[in-house]
């Protein structure tokens, strides 16, 4: 995932491209509704991608952890994301 200073977020679901607005307040997070291609993909992968992209839509919350994770957190569940 990348996150523009002109509010933006884009990245690849190891299937489509996805792309969207966010809007950051101190640690709360705002992601706007996710757009997305549509290639075909095997199941599995495409479940593993259906599974990403509704975790982005509940996103609340960010913050950078030790060791350069940032946590994605909203409606009791938690995106984890190593930074590069």
């Amino acid at each position: 995932m990348t996150f523009t200073a002109d509010g933006r977020l884009y990245g690849s679901t190891s299937c489509n491209r996805f792309s969207s607005s966010y809007g950051l307040d101190g640690n709360s997070l705002e992601v706007g509704n996710v757009a997305a291609t549509k290639r075909a993909c095997e199941a599995g992968l495409v479940q593993q991608e259906r599974r990403f992209l509704d975790a982005l839509s509940l996103i609340e919350s960010a913050s950078l952890e030790a060791g350069g994770f940032l946590v994605l957190s909203g409606n009791g569940q938690r995106l984890v994301a190593v930074l590069n």
